[in-house]
């Protein structure tokens, strides 16, 4: 078996690792070198690897140790298979193995050739080895060949290397370079582009283009196709056919045709110098592996001469920068020996040696510098020697008389050399000092300074800045001093501040500012430009001083003369100043322009003289004078005054002199009251005060503090039973039981702070003989007397309690019967169905109605049928528990509430029970009377939850009742909503009717009873609808109410009757007043009083001959509201009448607050007069009471003559009815007018007595 022992090649040369190759010549040369490592006494060492000719040809300036091959090929043994050696070079890609012997000593190397030779004289006769040695050697020729092509380029390269000691590498050098590698290659053409750093062409030569052909072209290869790719990729390139190459961009114009292309980069360690590049062999073949190993050699041989020159070149350009920089550093410069000895020194720029050069070089430092100066010196030398460390020493040197001072700094250098820079600091140390001492000034000041760079950026605050602003300097540099902008200035502002500053000038102004906080401060500021040598603004200097309390102090004083001004200005009485030396005027104020008539134009400047009568002027002098003479305030308590608009006048005047610190006066200072008024008034009041002592009403006076009486009239002592010395020792809490100290100053307090001007209750009194009486009292406090006072008006208002509680009794009980009326029924209901909601029960309304119970009335009498009506109610009462209700709420109507029904059974056990109690009959006067009722019933919730339709209800299941033959109870049923069918028609055609003006007006007289005559008339609202007829007010109005229609309607209602009446007024009636409905809804209008008053302008009619009639529910409902507007009505003359008096709340305390000049009496009350025991009562009190309180009467519903005789008798100033006209349109009321259509006057008739009622 063949081994590698078989198979070692001949002729390998052994050589050290250190030594440079030396390619020998001739046909035998070596092939492989084998690489030893060089011992320290020159003998090979250990074997390292195999180096071929190949690789000494690519480099053949290196040593052999850098050309080993890496990875190197793993070594065999002697004893290694020869075909596991050939496997072994095959994985290896190796043209030889080295062979060693276990211990590791190098005995040969195995390549293909002697593998091949040895297994070929294995196997192979004599003959056929012969034959192959011999193209062994044709090979061996070959191979030698090339060597000698490579030794060429190897000379070729070794002559570029010279160019090394040139200091740049000229064209013709590389133009005959290109040309002996063009030649070398055998190519026609050839070319070499040298790049700068940038990448750009910087210089290019080429063989095989003419001259011609050159300038043709016109420009050298840009680089951007192929050879770009060389140069980006940093790799060589062969394309044997550029046509069919994708990344060939093609040749200029006049470019001779090529086909195949050699390129290489010239390129060192990665940095590319730029490309060499062939074209277009000789004999037409492509270039092979050695043409480009070849141009390779040539291309790396150029790039290390590149690499030099540049290195060279950029070394220079550093020694050059170095020695610049070295000559613009302004100090002295030493270069000092360990030993302290001076070797060569740089003169400084602005300052001497402290001694000529000749004088310490050469010589040691201790021997030139002092002692101190140079131990410490040498101390610091040896330091950085040590350290190789940058040391610092400052030393001061006498220099001409004067102390300088120097700082060297001391820095290692080469082997045991030092360089000291020397610098004289003395004119920094001095400025430095300055600095300190600025510094400290800038820190220290109590103005803040804060320096920004060119852009407005902080540099710089000091504590004041801090203090006044809030922020650190650690918040504040690097901002913009917008951190303290408060918003306050205006865009011009900083233009002016930024214009001032950019042209180099200082701006100063007063900056409102906003600190950390959020607080706003004032700071008298002032920005300067700083600038640089160059005349260039470099830094603003803000110093700034926080004013915030001065600008406080002037913004208060300002406020201050602004509210003082304002006081003047507005002072009730006149205020004038006069200067003292002329007395002529130099102030005035609105109250002296108005109480005089002059404006203070025509006063400034002027004296007394100039205004008033000559007496008046010396009077006014002679006490201006006086005053100023006597530098005291002096009281002038009545002076006449003439002015020009108001005739003489009475002031009441102070003056005063103003003096200089001198004491000398300058101006006389006067006020002037105008008591004209008063004193009037004073008059009149001492006439007053003689009235009131007489009144019958009770007048207290009495001290606010103590409360003492202090004046007390007639009146009072009369009702009190007291003498006047008694009250004089008393206080309103003797006669006032109900209150004690605390509850009564309670009750006062109001007054005393302002929130009251007038304060009214009602109370209880006590007279000395211990009786009590009801009392109203009206309190009025006199803060401005001394002391200040209360005045009590006090009215006994016995009668009138008792008049209001017959009244209230009347308002919510049934006169005849005792039963609830309609109203207290309402309020019963409202109490049953809340229960009924919390405990989720029933309540039931039962409408009852005697049948044909007019016929009984009629036949028998009212008597009988009071009677009737009283035993029916007592008999209701026996079938209702304690908490149902029955109530009478008209005529024969009853209604009853059964409250907290648990089912409808037991509703219509109630009803049955009911009708149970009709059947026996019923004894009046001795008869025997038999009567039925019809009963209509409801049930809350299930029928509706409102109180009014639950009523409704009931009344449409009553009618149901008697419609089903009398003497019967019904439920309410669905089927009864044929009304609410009816109700929606109406309210349809309803909002349609206004503008289809199917509305109309009537008008009712009303006549005067005295007289007889029409004094005027009640508007009365009509529709007439084309399908439906008249339709009466009754079904309408309370539609157009719910729907807020009344609101239109009733705004042109106003407006056609104030038309009419004006109308009627420009024919002659000038007497007329017409009476006007407003309902509720209307009043609640925000604009009434506006609306009223736009009416009554745009018809002309004068306001007191608008009367507008109110019911008693609107006064009730909010009150103050109500009082507002009737009152501002009022004010524009507008009268008022209470409708329907006596069916509401009959409320005495609203007819006495509320501006109402007449009462109507509802026709309810007048309708059975003079039969109705309780009519005739009710109608009698409201007379009454309206003419105790001053008001007119005006019955409503007057039909017959018994009750136009009734009504006379009972001093009834006005009527309207049936009984003179019913209401009639326009036209027939201009009939009755221009016929001046009376009333016939009789003579009154005693008053009828009513009826007496059985008890």
């Amino acid at each position: 078996m063949l081994t590698a022992r078989n198979a070692l090649a001949q002729g390998i040369v052994k050589v050290l690792d250190e030594d440079r190759p030396a390619l020998p010549a001739g046909p035998r040369r070596p092939l492989l070198y084998a690489v030893f490592t060089a011992n320290a006494d020159g003998t090979p060492g250990p074997f390292c690897a195999l180096v071929s000719e190949h690789q000494i040809a690519r480099h053949p300036e290196r040593i052999f140790a850098d050309l080993l091959p890496a990875p190197k090929p793993a070594p065999v043994t002697p004893e290694t298979p020869l075909k596991t050696v050939l496997a072994h070079m095959t994985a290896a890609h190796a043209d030889a193995v080295p062979v060693l012997e276990p211990s590791g000593e190098f005995i040969g190397a195995v390549t293909h050739i002697s593998a091949l030779t040895a297994l070929l004289g294995r196997t192979q006769p004599p003959a056929a080895v012969q034959q192959l040695e011999q193209g062994l050697e044709q090979d061996h020729a070959l191979l030698a060949q090339r060597a000698e092509r490579l030794g060429a380029l190897h000379g070729a390269s070794l002559r570029l290397l010279s160019l090394l000691a040139i200091h740049n590498v000229e064209q013709p050098l590389l133009q005959g370079a290109i040309e002996a590698l063009a030649d070398l290659v055998h190519a026609r053409y050839g070319a070499i582009g040298l790049l700068d750093e940038a990448g750009a062409l910087t210089q290019f030569v080429h063989t095989g283009v003419s001259a011609e052909e050159a300038a043709r072209i016109g420009h050298p290869p840009e680089g951007t196709g192929l050879l770009g790719v060389v140069i980006k990729e940093d790799r060589a390139l062969r394309v044997a056919d550029l046509s069919k190459d994708p990344r060939s961009v093609g040749f200029p114009p006049g470019h001779p045709p090529m086909k195949n292309l050699l390129a290489v980069p010239i390129s060192q360690e990665g940095r590319v110098y730029g490309r060499v590049y062939l074209c277009d062999k000789a004999d037409r073949t492509p270039f092979d592996d050695e043409d480009e190993k070849i141009v390779a050699h040539f291309a790396d041989a150029l790039a290390l001469t590149l690499a030099y020159h540049r290195a060279r070149a950029e070394r220079i350009q550093a020694e050059t920068r170095n020695r610049a920089f070295i000559e613009a550093i302004p100090d002295l410069l030493f270069r000092i020996r360990g030993d302290g000895t001076y070797l060569d020194y740089k003169p400084a720029q602005d300052f001497p040696t402290l001694v000529p050069p000749s004088e310490f070089l050469g010589k040691k430092i201790m021997d030139v510098l002092p002692r101190d100066v140079a131990e410490e010196s040498m101390r610091l030398i040896r330091r950085v020697l040590e350290t190789a460390t940058v040391q610092t020493h400052a030393y001061q040197l006498p220099l001409n008389g004067e102390a300088r001072d120097y700082e060297a700094r001391i820095a290692p250098s080469a082997g045991d050399e030092v360089i000291v820079m020397v610098r004289d600091v003395t004119e920094r140390r001095r400025a430095e000092q300055q600095m300190l001492l600025f510094s400290s000034v800038v820190v220290q000041t109590a103005d803040s300074v804060m320096i920004t760079d060119r852009n407005a950026i902080i540099q710089y605050v000091n504590q004041a800045f801090e203090q006044i602003t809030g922020f650190s300097g650690a918040e504040a540099v690097g901002k913009k001093p917008n951190i303290v902008k408060s918003g306050q200035h205006d865009a011009d502002f900083y233009r002016r501040l930024w214009d001032t500053i950019e042209r180099g000038q200082a701006f100063r102004a007063i900056f409102t500012n906003r600190r950390k906080d959020g607080t706003l401060y004032y700071e008298e500021k002032t920005i300067t430009p700083i600038k640089d040598p160059e005349g260039r603004i470099s830094h603003f200097v803000s110093t700034g001083k926080d004013i915030t309390e001065r600008m406080q102090a002037e913004q208060e004083n300002q406020r201050m003369q602004l509210f003082l001004n304002s006081v003047v200005e507005n002072l009730p009485n006149m205020l004038f100043v006069k200067e003292a030396k002329e007395l002529k005027f130099v102030r005035f104020n609105r109250a002296a322009e108005k109480l005089l008539g002059y404006s203070r134009e025509d006063m400034i400047g002027k004296s007394d003289y100039d205004f008033f009568p000559g007496s008046e002027a010396d009077f006014f002098t002679a006490n201006d004078r006086k005053v100023l003479n006597s530098g005291a305030l002096q009281e002038i308590p009545e002076e006449p005054i003439h002015t020009k608009h108001m005739g003489t006048r009475i002031l009441h005047t102070k003056k005063i002199p103003i003096l200089d610190e001198n004491g000398q006066p300058l101006y006389l200072l006067g006020i002037s009251e105008d008591i004209t008024d008063r004193k009037k008034t004073e008059d009149t009041v001492l006439r007053l005060g003689r009235i009131l002592d007489k009144s019958s009403n009770e007048i207290y006076v009495f001290n606010a503090e103590t409360l003492r009486f202090v004046q007390v009239n007639q009146g009072a002592q009369l009702n009190l039973g007291y003498y006047m010395e008694e009250l004089m020792n008393m206080t309103p809490l003797d006669l006032k039981p109900e209150f004690n100290i605390k509850s009564f100053n309670e009750l006062i307090d109001p007054l005393r702070h302002n929130r009251l001007d007038v304060l009214t209750f009602v109370t209880t009194h006590k007279r000395k003989d211990g009786s009590l009486y009801p009392v109203e009292v009206r309190l009025q406090f006199f803060p401005k007397e001394a002391p200040p006072l209360f005045v009590a008006i006090i009215q006994d208002i016995t009668e009138r309690r008792r008049t209001e509680e017959r009244l209230n009794y009347l308002a919510h009980y049934d006169t005849l019967t005792g039963l609830p009326n309609r109203i207290l029924l309402q309020d019963r209901l409202n109490i049953a169905t809340g229960e009924a909601d919390r405990s989720n029960r029933l309540v039931s309304v039962m409408l009852l109605d005697l049948d044909r119970f007019k016929i009984i009335n009629d036949t028998l009498g009212h008597d009988a049928g009071d009677a009737l009506l009283m035993a029916v109610a007592e008999r209701l009462k026996v079938c209702l528990r304690a908490g149902d209700t029955i109530s009478r709420i008209g005529g024969d109507e009853f209604t009853l509430v059964l409250a907290n029904v648990a089912h409808v059974d037991d509703v219509a056990r109630v009803a049955q029970k009911i009708m149970d109690q009709f059947i026996p009959p019923f004894r009046i006067g001795g008869r025997e009377l038999f009567i039925t009722p019809s009963v209509g019933i409801s049930l809350y919730p299930h029928d509706d939850k409102k109180i009014e339709n639950l009523l409704k209800n009931a009344d449409a299941a009553m009618y149901h009742a008697k419609d089903l033959g009398r003497n019967n109870f019904q439920f309410f049923t669905a089927e009864l909503n044929i009304r609410a069918a009816k109700r929606l028609t109406l309210e349809t055609a309803l909002r349609q009717a206004l503008e289809r003006h199917e509305f109309l007006l009537h008008y009712q007289p009303q006549v005067n009873l005295k007289t007889g005559r029409i004094t005027g008339m009640e508007a009365l609202l009509r529709w007439q609808h084309a399908d439906m007829g008249l339709i009466s007010p009754m079904d309408f109005i309370p539609l157009a109410e719910e729907t807020g229609l009344i609101e239109p309607i009733g705004e042109w209602v106003l407006r056609e009757a104030c038309a009419q009446t004006q109308a009627w007024h420009q024919a002659g009636f000038r007497h007329l007043q017409v009476a006007v409905n407003l309902s509720g809804r209307q009043f609640m209008q925000k604009n009434l009083l506006e609306r009223i008053k736009e009416i009554l302008k745009e018809t002309g009619l004068t306001p007191r001959y608008l009367e507008l009639e109110l019911t008693e529910g609107i006064l009730m409902h909010n009150i103050e509201g109500v009082l507002a507007v009737l009152n501002a009505l009022n004010g524009h003359d507008v009268t008022f009448s209470l409708d329907d008096f006596g069916t509401g709340y009959s409320s005495l305390s609203y007819l006495k607050r509320f501006p109402i000049q007449t009462l109507k009496i509802d026709r309810s009350f007048i309708r059975d007069i003079p039969g109705d025991a309780d009519d005739v009562a009710i109608s009698q009190a409201i007379i009454a009471m309206a003419h105790s309180l001053e008001l007119k009467v005006i019955a409503e519903g007057v039909e017959t003559v018994k009750q136009l005789d009734f009504l006379r008798a009972n001093k009834c100033d006005g009527m309207q009815g049936y009984y003179f006209s019913k209401p009639v349109p326009a036209a027939a009321m201009t009939q009755l007018l221009q016929e001046d259509r009376r009333l016939t006057v009789r003579r009154a008739a005693a008053k009828p007595r009513a009826k007496k009622r059985k008890s």
